[in-house]
């Protein structure tokens, strides 16, 4: 009677044997997957500001920052805001602390702009949005910011 011949494995094999199915990093490799599942995330609120200046912008709330996750990307896809104070304010989305877009808002004004250039926004990046407004200026955003996490 013949003896059984143990297959062996490649390493390959191995770690997909062993990967987690829900992680595709394990799998395919950063930004190499096979399909990719768009997930939408979204900073939105109402926040009540006081301008400090154009040169001092100001975080209006902690719930206005987004980390994309380590082994994702993200594309800021569309901006939509509110101004209800009587002057123009300046909305900064900022990437890592470094201005990546502006948004001006005119006094008592909406906006909407679906965005045509989208960049990736790689792994472990922080997007926080800040506002810059005249000194002593007051009054109301409201905000729907739009991302992809792919």
């Amino acid at each position: 009677m013949p003896k059984a011949v143990k297959k062996l494995l490649s390493p390959g094999e191995i770690k997909r044997k062993l990967a987690d199915p829900s992680d595709d990093y394990a799998m395919y490799g950063f930004l190499g997957r096979t399909t990719q599942y768009a997930v939408p995330k979204f900073l939105q609120g109402i926040f009540a500001f006081s301008g400090q200046g154009f040169g001092k912008p100001i975080s209006i709330s902690e719930t206005l920052s987004y980390r994309v996750p380590s082994r994702k990307r993200a594309q800021l896809i569309y901006f939509r805001a509110g101004n209800s104070s009587e002057n123009l304010i300046d909305a900064l989305v900022l990437r890592n602390g470094e201005i990546m877009r502006r948004f001006p808002l005119g006094a008592n004004s909406v906006c909407h702009i679906p965005l045509a250039v989208v960049e990736d926004l790689l792994a472990e990046m922080l997007i926080e949005l800040k506002i810059a407004a005249p000194e002593g200026a007051i009054g109301t955003l409201i905000v729907d910011i739009g991302f992809l996490e792919l």
